[in-house]
């Protein structure tokens, strides 16, 4: 269990949240209705390096709750080539010659802050439930500049999402009036004209890595931002939309 790329995901997810129930299939990772990661960690990893997706590839586990991903992958990363089992809370990590016991954190400690409803996300997909009305990919660099500009520019708060005249237009842009912005033109599908903010703060927390957008418009107009990753088989990320 926890091979090296489930560790590598849970760990950028760490920018989501450190304190992570880790569960099988799917683990969800929050910080609270804003943002959450939905994982599926039973998809199968790519057996070639750079054959497409990667999946985790994991076997079935226990739950177990980690209050910091990072403080728990530094730990692993002493021992080469390690096995990890999971024995009543308590992780075994070792490769035959070495071995550290590492104790995990209550899921009582975590459960109201860490604790995830995997169904979420194929409710949010489902088309009975919300339609789709755009959906555009937004590579790793664009992300990037996205990132930097919000920060750059005097701090600018929110994203717009906008689909209209069959182009669709982000903007880094600020509550408050300001003369500042960041426009990015996107190629994408449009099914219907939209037009919706995210909050930086949620966007932030994403992992630098490519994604396939979708949004989400349930029967009262509420809009959710659905980012799929474009590396990682069974990753996906709500983010609300600004009330």
């Amino acid at each position: 269990m926890l091979n090296r790329n489930t560790r590598e995901i849970l760990g950028a997810l760490g920018t989501i949240n450190q304190s992570q129930i880790i569960s099988y299939p799917v683990t969800v990772v929050k910080m609270g209705k804003s943002i959450q990661a939905f994982l599926d960690l039973s998809k199968p990893a790519s057996k070639e390096k750079g054959d497409g997706l990667q999946g985790c590839g994991e076997d079935q586990f226990d739950e177990f709750g980690v209050y910091a991903i990072s403080e728990l992958n530094s730990v692993i990363n002493v021992i080469d080539n390690p096995e990890i089992t999971n024995n009543n809370g308590t992780l075994t990590i070792t490769n035959g010659e070495n071995s550290i016991q590492y104790g995990t954190t209550s899921l009582d400690i975590l459960e109201s802050e860490s604790r995830g409803k995997p169904e979420i996300i194929n409710n949010v997909k489902n088309p009975e439930r919300n339609t789709k009305v755009m959906e555009f990919e937004l590579d790793v660099k664009n992300l990037d500049k996205i990132k930097k500009m919000s920060g750059l520019l005097k701090n600018l708060s929110d994203l717009n999402i906008k689909a209209e005249n069959n182009k669709i237009t982000l903007t880094v842009t600020a509550q408050e009036k300001s003369s500042n912005n960041f426009v990015l033109n996107v190629n994408g599908t449009i099914n219907e004209e939209t037009d919706v903010t995210l909050l930086m703060d949620s966007v932030n927390k994403l992992p630098n890595a490519s994604y396939n957008v979708e949004l989400y418009k349930s029967s009262k107009g509420t809009i959710i931002a659905v980012f799929n990753s474009l590396k990682v088989d069974g990753l996906d990320i709500i983010v609300s939309s600004k009330a």
